[in-house]
């Protein structure tokens, strides 16, 4: 529901990286949506996050999360996922918006103001633990090495 076909989209697929690696199919992109997955942890039982790709974000200005959904033809808003697939044209993200970092987050200090304080976190974190992998092996072992000494303070 949160796919986007726009300018951000785009930003996000070429970022991101997210082509096919055999047919180079541009992939779908889109904000995360804390509905979808709050029911994906409901139906696959999840307790663990792998988050990939936090640093594609380091350069927007603005980071949107799907919080609700809201019917199009009714006008009714819901938190619920809409298991009846005939009907996801009929809704809509509501997005709560935040401010973006702006910063590269391989930085220590920046990485755990991101993962720890942000209010974007909140929506992926729901009492699970997070594990997150950057999008380049540079970023990468930066980025693992920067969980490991904030998982240290846990």
């Amino acid at each position: 529901i949160t796919e986007l076909n726009d300018e951000t989209g785009e930003k996000l697929r070429q970022v991101g990286g997210e082509f096919g690696v055999t047919t180079g199919r541009p992939r779908r992109c889109g904000w995360f949506d804390a509905i979808s997955a709050k029911y994906a942890v409901l139906v696959g039982g999840l307790t663990e996050v792998a988050l990939t790709k936090l640093d594609v974000l380091d350069s927007f200005d603005e980071i949107k999360v799907a919080i609700a959904y809201k019917n199009k033809i009714t006008g009714e808003t819901t938190t619920q996922y809409p298991t009846n697939v005939y009907t996801h044209y009929d809704w809509e993200p509501v997005y709560e918006t935040h401010k973006g970092w702006k910063e590269d987050i391989s930085n220590r200090q920046m990485f755990t103001r991101i993962t720890i304080g942000n209010p974007f976190m909140k929506h992926i974190r729901a009492g699970r633990k997070i594990f997150l992998i950057a999008k380049t092996m540079m970023n990468y072992l930066k980025t693992l090495k920067n969980i490991l000494n904030v998982l240290k303070n846990f």
